[in-house]
């Protein structure tokens, strides 16, 4: 254990010692009032019998006891420290090395103030988010160097990164591939840890191979994340001469140099690092890309700087205290008779216990007091402060065991489950926290309330659940704006978690508003395809239809070419019928002939009936066979040719 000088912990206590003079005053202005009243209701010859014994110095001492006293019990409240022992803590995190472009295009001041200043100002923004991780400095432009190795030491970072200016830059340019390179070289080291690289430049590249090193450098584990500082649109470059004149920066040829910002050059290194590109536009660019792109990754335990733990050494001056007043309850107004009467003797009892009470009082509070501090509060105090966060939530819920209502303990293991990154705890703790009448400790419940809500809805998955976390985070702000309207830092959670919800609130109505969108497509091309289906189907009916009337078509066709046929045969048979009818005529003609008498003939047989040649038939017989025929005749009816041209068809269509 190292000795140091006497320190307190809580010097605003040290202000109430002001008031013992009052209190000496005070004890003074009594003792002789009270003289007074005495004197008054007393007569002078009397009061000297009353008083006989009386002690003024023991008077005045029990009062100068009691005056130390109150004067060694403040003292002891503000807990004095001294000496102190070195404790090594270890902590998570990961390693970050932040490279700062300083060449003379950062001078542009496209950007408030400029460039440069506005880059340096966002690194102090990301160490304050990074409080747990290595960070290293980068400063590059025609050529690169590593300003401040891989450090705990948040202050080592900040005086390297305040010295970084164009003025420090040997050479000119910018030259991305030097600073990756330089960070390939600054991690050699062989750790098992993330390695990040963080550029902050405007892309102005005046070399070649930065791809090629990009990939060489995401090929051994490196991250790389571009952030863009400055406009697409670009400024003139001014520069101060050596009389403090601002000018314009011109080329060789005499011309005003215009910077502008390359943003297509940053996005393609960091797509092939496997990190993002982010223009540093707002107030929050830093919190995006450290909770999008950094605080994800599990980090690995690394040692950080020794700590002091100081010595309590309250119990000094409460001991001393507590003796005085032992002292001066046992000690009398009046000298020790020789023969104590019992009015004295339950007079100093009386005193006695009163005395006895307060020490015992103050023995108590001052031994509680130093068994609190050894306890598991003075423990986890240890670890929080040592950012072992976990150990801390432990150690601080054993203690609410003994005291579950206790808003400090509460409060506590709020920041301890904080620390430790569940947000969930710290919620529930920070809301019990706020059962206290102590305004101050309330203020903070809020504020951390409202920190722990919003992470809480960071890390939710459910747009709605996210947008119901932030809007109760916003509450508890306002809830410690109320209480104090001075906290600014307040008042920026509660504006930035506002832009947070509003941004939310805007993607889910796009959102929404495309599927709406894809909806009505959807349902558009389904009626089109529905209408495609049904103009399908007409057409399959009309072809069917078609195709049904020119088989009725061929139908009529066959049966009219029957029909035809059947007429012709009829009219072939009537016409057959008719020649043999004809034939028969002619036959019979000749024998008509032949039976007629010659009246030339000198035949002696004239008279005589000619002969019938054999088979023949006569008229008298032909006509008997006629009539008898004519009975069984028939009409025959003759059907026309019916065929009707399709030309002249009409099909009706089933649209």
């Amino acid at each position: 254990m190292e000795k140091t000088a006497l320190k307190f912990e809580h010097q605003e206590i040290l202000w109430l010692l002001l008031a013992v003079p009052g209190i000496v005053l005070f004890l003074y202005w009594s003792w002789r009032d009270k003289n007074k009243k005495i004197a008054q209701f007393v007569q002078s010859r009397l009061l000297a019998q009353l008083t006989i014994g009386v002690s003024v110095w023991r008077q005045v001492l029990r009062r100068c006891l009691l005056v130390l006293a109150a004067t060694l019990i403040l003292i002891g409240i503000a807990r004095p420290q001294w000496g102190f022992t070195w404790e090594e803590a270890k902590q998570r995190g990961i390693d970050i090395l932040i490279a700062i472009d300083a060449s003379r295009s950062m001078l542009a001041e496209d950007v408030i103030p400029y460039r440069l200043e506005r880059a340096k100002l966002a690194a102090v923004d990301l160490v304050k988010l990074a409080k747990t991780d290595r960070l290293g400095l980068i400063a590059f432009a025609g050529t690169a160097f590593l300003q401040c190795p891989l450090t705990l030491d948040e202050n080592a970072f900040r005086q390297s990164l305040n010295a970084v200016s164009v003025d420090i830059m040997p050479q000119g340019g910018t030259t991305l591939a030097e600073a990756i390179d330089t960070a390939v070289e600054a991690f050699k080291e062989n750790t098992n840890n993330h390695r990040i690289l963080v550029i902050f430049t405007d892309g102005e590249d005046h070399e070649s191979g930065v791809k090629e090193m990009a990939q060489m450098a995401a090929e051994k584990g490196i991250r790389i994340f571009t952030v863009g500082v400055g406009t697409q649109k670009g400024e003139l470059l001014r520069i101060t001469d050596q009389n403090g004149k601002r000018t314009f920066l011109n080329d060789s040829n005499g011309n005003a140099v215009k910077s502008r910002l390359n943003e297509s050059m940053l996005q393609e290194i960091a797509g092939i690092g496997k990190g993002f590109y982010l223009p540093l536009k707002g107030s929050d660019t830093m919190e995006i890309l450290y909770q999008r792109g950094l605080a994800e990754l599990p980090g690995t335990e690394i040692s950080s700087r020794l700590i002091k733990l100081f010595e309590e050494r309250h119990q000094w001056f409460l001991l001393p205290a507590l003796i005085l007043l032992i002292i001066e309850s046992l000690m009398s107004d009046h000298k020790p008779p020789k023969r104590p009467t019992r009015n004295t003797g339950l007079k100093r009892k009386g005193t006695m216990s009163v005395g006895m009470a307060i020490a015992i009082t103050v023995l108590l509070t001052g031994f509680l007091t130093h068994s609190a501090a050894a306890g598991p509060a003075s423990d986890a105090l240890k670890h929080y402060k040592a950012a072992r966060y976990d150990e801390a939530l432990n150690a601080y819920q054993q203690a609410l065991t003994e005291k579950p209502d206790d808003a400090r303990l509460l409060y506590n293991a709020g920041a301890s489950a904080y620390g430790a990154g569940k947000w969930m705890a710290s919620e529930n703790f920070m809301n019990r926290a706020l059962n206290t009448e102590d305004l101050d400790l309330q203020q903070k419940a809020y504020y951390n309330l409202g920190n722990a809500r919003y992470r809480l809805g960071a890390s939710e998955q459910d747009p709605q659940k996210k947008m119901e976390y932030w809007e109760n985070a916003i509450k508890s702000f306002k809830g410690a704006i109320n209480l104090n309207e001075e906290d600014g830092d307040a008042e920026f959670n509660q504006n930035f978690v506002n832009l947070k919800l509003e941004e939310l609130k805007k993607q889910q109505q796009k959102d929404k508003n495309e599927d709406n969108q894809d909806q009505e497509n959807k349902d558009e091309k389904k009626e089109d395809q529905d209408q495609q289906d049904q103009d399908q189907q007409d057409q399959d009916q009309q072809d069917q239809d078609q195709q049904d009337q020119d088989q009725q078509d061929k139908d009529q066709q066959d049966k009219d070419q029957q029909d035809q046929d059947q007429q012709d045969k009829d009219q072939q048979d009537k016409d057959q019928q008719d020649q043999d009818q004809q034939d028969k005529d002619e036959d019979k003609k000749p024998e008509d002939k032949a039976g007629k008498p010659s009246d030339k003939s000198e035949d002696p047989s004239k008279d005589a009936p000619p002969p019938r040649p054999m088979g023949a038939m006569s008229p008298e017989e032909a006509t008997k066979i006629l009539e008898a025929l004519q009975d069984k005749e028939k009409p025959l009816l003759f059907l026309p040719n019916q065929k009707k041209s399709r030309k002249n068809r009409r099909i009706l269509k089933n649209w």
